[in-house]
């Protein structure tokens, strides 16, 4: 059985304990159903619905882990305001504090010891001090131009200070965040549409963007480029879609394969059919994709290694987690029981706190924790009994 945990001490000066939604309660709530999350080798320890996020939330899908001394933080973006939860006991969830932005939800989080950096759907980034204070409040240090990018994506090298936007049209921006309070703009790359950027799991200064030409319709694939100099980045290597459109997530813990969603048979309603491929980086060959998808996950939008793991965010499918060699399925978590229907909303975002605690944010359903626990399936009866 699954056992909800409930956050024992929120710090709710703007909660009504009521709106938590407690196990029994909630299971109710649900028509009597035994099991209100269908799952297997993944445990549910701690849940912070929206409303005990933000009372005003009405939807939420940024997300950022950052360790803070021997405590660990996630920074959830909601619709009205980014909230900050302590994760360091996986079954005592707690809220530490929050800030109100005017409504616009809070898409893209990265965070260091610094500073907090968050888009919206509006394009804009603001910067937050890395703590909230006693009373809960997260103070504002600072508001960058994103370009005209309305849904940047955003990528933090801590070693050397910078902060990368991913600005669509506005191609690659890099900043100086060394100082959160006064950022400045060194470069801006505008030879691609940028899509997402992800660096290097090995500390390098390689990076992998998905772009394109023509708002990204054009010649879309994946590159593989070298950032020492982000006025002038060095391409190492790179892959065109024959088709789909690519989105890259993260590389795999040894920084040698690149993993990237694929979106498929795109619909009025987004794509239904979403690949996890894999591009190797070996140096003698560039970047190449490798002949077959990992796996087909419908629709997802976020994807996060953990140790030979890969964990997806798969939207009304849920969490899903995979072999990261084979593609086999390990476990599985579903925030939207009985609806696999292929739409852009369900689990939207998905990120590690080791090899096996993860945390999640849902659309509509707020902060998940869990603890993965690698469940065989069962086997099946031959029916004859043994």
């Amino acid at each position: 059985m699954l056992a909800l945990a409930v956050p024992h001490e929120l710090g709710a000066r703007d909660i009504d304990p009521a709106e938590i939604w407690r196990a029994a309660a909630y299971r109710r709530a649900e028509h009597g159903e035994s099991e209100l999350f269908p799952a297997r080798g993944i445990a549910l320890t701690s849940w912070s619905s929206l409303g005990a996020l933000r009372k005003d939330a009405t939807s939420a899908c940024g997300l950022a882990v950052r360790r803070a001394g021997t405590n660990v933080h996630a920074w959830v973006g909601t619709s009205h305001g980014i909230v900050c939860v302590d994760v360091t006991d996986p079954e005592r969830a707690t809220k530490l504090g929050s800030v109100a932005l005017e409504p616009s939800t809070a898409r893209a989080l990265v965070a260091n010891d610094a500073a907090v950096f968050a888009t919206d759907s509006r394009g804009r980034i603001t910067v937050l001090a890395p703590t909230p204070t006693a009373d809960g409040d997260v103070r504002e240090l600072a508001e960058l131009d994103s370009g005209d990018a309305t849904q940047p994506a955003l990528a933090l090298d801590d070693a050397r200070g910078r902060l990368y936007v991913a600005a669509g049209r506005g191609g690659l921006a890099t900043y100086d965040v060394s100082e959160p309070r006064a950022p400045k703009l060194v470069a801006r790359w505008r030879e691609r549409y940028v899509d997402s950027l992800v660096l290097s799991s090995d500390g390098s200064t390689r990076a992998a963007c998905a772009n394109g030409f023509n708002d990204g319709w054009t010649r879309a694939g994946v590159e593989w480029l070298d950032l020492a100099d982000p006025r002038a980045p060095k391409t190492l290597g790179r892959v065109e879609w024959n088709g789909g459109t690519p989105h890259v997530l993260a590389w795999t813990r040894e920084g040698e394969r690149i993993l990237a969603l694929d979106e498929r048979e795109a619909t009025a309603n987004g794509p239904s059919e979403t690949e996890l491929v894999r591009l190797s980086t070996a140096p003698r060959n560039g970047l190449a994709r490798e002949s077959s998808p990992l796996v087909r996950v419908g629709v997802a939008q976020h994807a996060a290694p953990f140790g030979a793991r890969i964990a997806v965010a798969a939207c009304r499918r849920g969490l899903l987690v995979f072999d990261a060699s084979t593609g086999e399925a390990l476990a599985h978590f579903d925030t939207v029981p009985k609806d696999d229907t292929p739409r852009l909303s369900g689990l939207w975002n998905v990120a590690t706190l080791d090899e096996h605690v993860l945390v999640g944010v849902d659309l509509e359903k707020g902060l998940f924790v869990w603890r993965f626990s690698a469940v065989p399936e069962p086997a099946k009866s031959s029916g004859d009994g043994h």
